[in-house]
């Protein structure tokens, strides 16, 4: 078990025990509105490893303010986007569950902004025939329309170049490799019920709880680390093969050979072209732009193949399609192939750089 050092974040401590196949941190201190936006980058240094599940030791947190739980629910919404993890909170007493339900309230109630004058509450089916606009991100879960097509049903290259998706405006179905929903087995306790003295722990209590969001991932809830790392676990952890680029020319190719040997070793070659096509395009754009070492990450999670590559520029990405910087060079064109071959796609920022990832979903 990998013990890192306490750093510290505003007000809060975050204290790394473990970072794969499953992370767990130790929170200490108060999680509140001027502590969450710094404590959530520091999480998001943990998703950037893709670990199956981030689990969150909360027995000697507090939490406060009205921004707080939203940056937990909105965190537990990203990681189920990329790299496919769940959240969970562990020791979580009642006064910190009742500000996520309230939080859970507050987003059923007034919905999540999804693009710029889009104010469906949250859950709310799109009406029949109304298009999505241009760099609308699709809700985790929400199904494509049968308009729209599947990515399975889109040829390679099908899109008309220059149609602006954002990152993670299409999804395909993951085996998130995460924790398992808690579904019915056993009745759920309201949010901040103390369990009668004397009452036995059911199977389902042992097995956690999960606030569900709207249409968001929502966040499982556990009374112990070693429990929600156990039921993590359940799933196979999925294999992986890493290695370090340099920002130069040869990178691309190394990119290439990495992803046509775990293809082979996987048992999914037939992927293995397109993957190519894809790593390829966002190693160059990290060598060309964000121009520092590069880590790539190549996972098989259920039947889909997953491609990561962490840069050290916090930079966002531009939209697919680019355009011309002010030397007269392209830029952004990369993505387009990005986007129109890929099952899905996005840019996940990190406290001090990003990870441009894509998934490809592994033919039936």
């Amino acid at each position: 078990m990998w013990l890192g050092m306490l750093t510290p974040v505003s007000t809060l401590l975050c204290r790394v025990k473990r970072r794969l196949p499953v992370a767990v941190v130790d929170l200490y201190g108060t999680f509140d509105d001027s502590s969450a936006v710094s404590g959530v980058i520091s999480l998001r240094e943990r998703l950037a490893d893709q670990p199956m599940a981030l689990v969150l030791d909360v027995t000697h947190l507090s939490m406060a303010g009205d921004s707080a739980p939203l940056a937990l629910l909105k965190l537990a919404d990203d990681a189920a986007a990329w790299p496919g993890a769940r959240l969970a909170l562990c020791g979580a007493g009642p006064g910190m569950r009742a500000l996520l339900e309230d939080a859970r309230t507050r987003r059923q109630r007034y919905g999540a902004t999804r693009a710029s004058g889009d104010q469906r509450p949250l859950g709310e089916p799109r009406p029949l025939g109304e298009q999505r606009s241009v760099g609308e991100q699709r809700p985790i879960g929400e199904q494509r329309s049968a308009a729209e097509g599947t990515a399975g049903e889109r040829a390679v290259g099908e899109r008309a170049v220059g149609e602006q998706r954002m990152p993670v405006d299409r999804t395909t179905p993951v085996d998130r490799g995460g924790l398992p929903n808690r579904g019915a087995i056993g009745e759920q306790r309201p949010m901040g019920e103390q369990r009668p003295i004397g009452e036995q722990r059911t199977a389902a209590d042992r097995d956690g709880e999960r606030l569900v969001v709207g249409g968001g991932a929502g966040i499982d809830l556990f009374d112990r680390v070693e429990d929600a790392v156990r039921v993590a676990l359940r799933a196979p952890v999925p294999p992986r093969h890493s290695v370090r680029l340099p920002p130069d020319r040869h990178a691309p190719e190394q990119a290439r050979l990495t992803v046509d040997r775990s293809c082979a070793e996987w048992g999914v070659s037939r992927l293995s072209q397109l993957a190519q096509v894809i790593v390829s395009e966002l190693v160059t754009n990290a060598v060309v732009h964000a121009r520092t070492p590069m880590e790539l990450t190549v996972r098989l999670v259920g039947k889909v193949l997953h491609l990561a590559v962490r840069d050290g520029d916090p930079r966002s990405l531009v939209d697919p399609g680019g355009g011309v910087d002010a030397d007269g060079h392209g830029y952004g064109r990369g993505l387009l192939i990005v986007d129109s071959m890929s099952d899905g796609w996005g840019c996940a920022p990190t406290g001090e750089g990003k990870v441009v990832w894509a998934r490809l979903a592994v033919p039936a």
